[in-house]
């Protein structure tokens, strides 16, 4: 929207209206809007049986220059004319909502306000049943130049627009707001009623149809007898947004068309119209008119009651806009003057076709012509041949010549003519030639047979352009040997034209060789070996020529070890096809690993424990005895021993000793009977604890036996006592409270418990012996065991 400088006209202040309303402002709701661009006060009429499930029209009004300010009152009491919505009797026909927004002081009905009141409207959708179709603009002085205004700048919001007493802008070249209805008031004595005759009249010669009233003795203020003109609410509210209503006053074309727009062939045309105008009086004059760029009046039929032209002047250059104008007089109030209404149909001639261009039957080589004939009062004609649909280059007058015509050039032609208001395209016309058939051909690969060749054509659709029955010949004829054979195919059409290509016929050989595998293998190494060397040959053969090649993975002569081998076979042939076979190597070791075998002491036995427990005589460390004489060898093999905990070796005699502290321990035995795949490992785990350690499984043996607290209490307290002790390292002390364990144990559970009892007597027995037993000289240095046993020695199986 373009910069505009306002002019704006005060409505006086203080004068009353003529027009007395039962409705006063105190029947507005007092609202206000609030945003970033400040307050806008407004009032909201409410309809009376206001029903949400109904929807309701929505009337803005805004008022003159001279009601600006913040009191949210005189937008309304000083012009209560504008009221004539809220009046109880249009409520009574036309149920609707009415807001009156109150416009700042120093400020106008222009974006910023108009956002406000876009808010406004919007709150008001929520808040009740608004019908988005039916919402109307009206306005007085300041508020009619906004009607104007805002109408073009929210062109999709309002269904009609009644201004009254605007000034004038041409706000129109920015925003096509012809779907608009506009009723317009204004006074012969107001400032400028010659620029608004002329505004109308523009808008009406753009298109636009407007209804004008022009009061004869109004000044500025016309507005009372605006708005109570009995017409104007009954027009308002049968308009509805993107509907064409029929309720007058009105003029229409209804004839040759009804829509805005209309394209003819010819230089003249008849219109036809008619009006309707219900209790706004009867319609005493009727103008007809042509406006067009290059004739300022092409047909001006004037003060007529003529509802019909005949054969009315069309100018071929221009769009010619015809406009009909019905005027009544004005009937209420005392102001006199008359009101006019129009309707407007743009009309352009187009090209039109008087010969159509004719089919045409053409021998290869000759010449072929097509030509269109137009009316010669079509402005500005064009010519574009088509081709199949496709535009023809440098073909662009009203004939086409054609010259040497081949086939690829039959089929059909038409052109579009065109000029700068349309374009007809004429009937198709069929250029036909007697043609060549046409060979396609495709080379072709077969696979051989079993006497080694194969036969098929090498036609790919091969056909008559002109429709012709055609026959195939192709040489030399088949069956074809192996390999890559040239072949010509020619095709003749029924009338004796003939046509040929070539192509080849491959002959491939797509049989795989014969393959024979060897049946599997089963070996055994010998004793001192780990592998053997094993020969082997597959056979085969071929129906179409030799083998190239006959290979096996691994090869025959390769040297296998223990175990099950897939050995993979491939024969192929010289054209490349494959036969793939396998059989299986089974090679058996010719040495048993030995057997390992170990025993460890001494070990502490608990009822229920499954691991190895060494207990530390003095709670620190033990010496533990391995003893492996028990492992063997199936060959009677000379065995090697080898002791290590983690990575470190401390034996390699056949029974070891090794020093212990307290912890778990992963002792390794390896057992090598020097031949190949002769060496074995196995692991024990061990757990040395001290005597506080184990004096704890003996106290979770008490827990878990299920015994009543007063048996549970006494025992439990007798092996804390003996816990505490080994803690002090009072070793001695530990073990007598163990045997007053024992002894608590026979008195109060052997007769009733005895198994329980048993277990746990022996249970401590371990314990005491583990560390009243006192450790052998030498063995608290880890000494090795007897010398006689250290080294190698030959163990068979016993």
């Amino acid at each position: 929207m373009k910069n505009t400088n306002l002019i704006l006209f005060l409505a006086i202040c203080g004068i009353v209206s003529r027009t007395a309303s039962a409705v006063t402002v105190n029947d507005f709701l007092p609202r206000a809007y609030t945003n970033a661009s400040g307050v806008l006060p407004y009032r909201l009429f409410k309809p009376a049986n206001y029903n949400p499930t109904n929807q309701y029209p929505l009337v803005v009004f805004m008022h003159g220059a001279g009601e600006r300010g913040s009191d949210n009152s005189r937008q309304l009491s000083v012009w209560p004319s504008a009221m004539v919505f809220a009046d109880a009797r249009n409520q009574a026909k036309n149920p609707s909502f009415m807001i009156a927004p109150q416009c700042p002081n120093n400020a106008s009905w222009d974006s910023t306000r108009g956002d406000q009141i876009m808010a406004i409207l919007d709150g008001l959708k929520s808040e009740f049943s608004i019908d988005s179709n039916r919402v109307y603009v009206t306005g007085l002085s300041m508020g009619g130049f906004g009607s104007w205004y805002y109408i073009n700048l929210y062109p999709s919001l309002f269904a009609a627009a009644a201004p009254i007493a605007s000034s004038w802008d041409n706000y129109f070249q920015d925003v096509d707001t012809r779907g608009i209805p506009v009723w317009t008031f204004y006074g012969a004595g107001d400032s400028s009623p010659s620029a608004t005759r002329v505004g109308v009249g523009n808008l009406r010669r753009a298109g636009y149809n407007i209804i004008y009233t022009d009061y004869a003795n109004g000044a500025h203020n016309v507005w009372d007898d605006a708005y109570n003109t009995p017409a104007l609410l009954t027009w308002m509210y049968s308009q509805r947004r993107g509907t064409n209503s029929s309720t007058g006053p009105g003029t229409w074309i209804g004839s040759p068309v009804t829509n805005s727009n209309h394209q003819l062939t010819a230089t003249n045309i008849s219109l036809a119209g008619f009006s309707a105008t219900g209790n706004f009086g009867t319609v005493f004059r009727v103008d007809w008119t042509n406006f067009s760029t290059s004739v300022k009046s092409g047909l001006a039929l004037r003060n007529s009651l003529n509802w019909s032209v005949s054969n009315a002047e069309v100018q071929p250059s221009v769009t010619n806009t015809f406009l009909v104008t019905g005027w009544t007089v004005v009937l209420n109030g005392s102001l006199g003057g008359f009101t006019s209404f129009n309707d407007t149909l743009a009309v352009t001639v187009v090209p039109s076709i008087t010969r159509q261009p004719e089919n045409y039957l053409a021998t290869a080589g000759t010449t072929a012509t097509f030509e269109v004939q137009i009316p010669p009062y079509v402005y500005r004609p064009t010519f574009q041949w088509l081709f199949q649909g496709i535009p023809l280059a440098d073909a662009t007058n009203s004939a086409l010549l054609l010259t040497n015509v081949q086939s690829g050039q039959a089929g059909v032609y038409s052109v579009v003519v065109a000029n700068p208001f349309g374009s007809v395209t004429s009937s198709n016309a069929v250029l036909e030639i007697n043609r060549n058939p046409v060979a396609v051909c495709r080379p072709i690969f077969l696979a051989a047979d079993e006497q080694c060749q194969a036969d098929g054509a090498i036609n790919d659709g091969s056909f008559d352009p002109d429709g012709d029955a055609i026959t195939l010949q192709q040489l030399p004829a088949g069956p074809y040997p192996l390999g890559t054979n040239s072949v010509t195919l020619y095709v003749t059409d029924s009338r004796g034209a003939s046509n040929s290509c070539a192509g080849t016929v491959t002959v491939l050989d797509r049989t795989p060789p014969q393959l024979i595998c060897p049946a599997d293998i089963v070996i055994t190494n010998s004793h001192d070996k780990l592998t053997s060397v094993i020969t082997y040959a597959p056979a085969g053969g071929d129906n179409c020529g030799s083998l190239f090649s006959l290979v096996c993975r691994p090869p025959s002569g390769s040297a296998f070890g223990a175990g099950v081998h897939t050995v993979a076979c491939e024969a192929t042939d010289s054209s490349g096809n494959t036969a793939r076979g396998t059989f299986h190597v089974t090679v058996f070791a010719g040495n048993q690993p030995p057997v390992p075998h170990i025993e460890v002491s001494p070990i502490a036995v608990f009822p229920g424990w499954t691991n190895i427990i060494v207990i530390a005589p003095d709670s620190k460390k033990a010496t533990v005895r391995f003893d492996a004489s028990k492992s063997y060898d199936l060959d009677d093999a000379l065995l090697k021993y080898a002791w290590s905990e983690e990575v470190c070796m401390f034996s390699t005699n056949v029974v070891a000793r090794r020093v212990l502290k307290v912890g778990t321990h992963h002792i390794t035995l390896n057992l090598d009977d020097t031949f190949p795949s002769g060496s074995v490992s196995t692991n024990v785990q061990v757990e040395v604890i001290s005597g506080q350690q184990a004096v704890c499984i003996l106290m979770e043996m008490v827990m878990e036996s299920g015994l009543p607290k007063r048996e549970l209490t006494p025992l439990l307290a007798t092996l804390r006592a003996a816990a505490a002790s080994f803690e002090r390292s009072q070793t001695k002390a530990a073990c007598q409270q163990l045997r007053a364990f024992q002894n608590k144990v026979i008195n109060r559970l052997l007769s009733d418990q005895h198994e329980l009892a048993i277990g746990l007597i022996e249970s401590a027995q371990v314990v005491i012996d583990s560390v009243e037993e006192s450790p052998k000289k030498g063995e608290q240095s880890g000494e090795r065991d007897d010398e006689s046993r250290h080294g190698d020695h030959k163990k068979g199986r016993d």
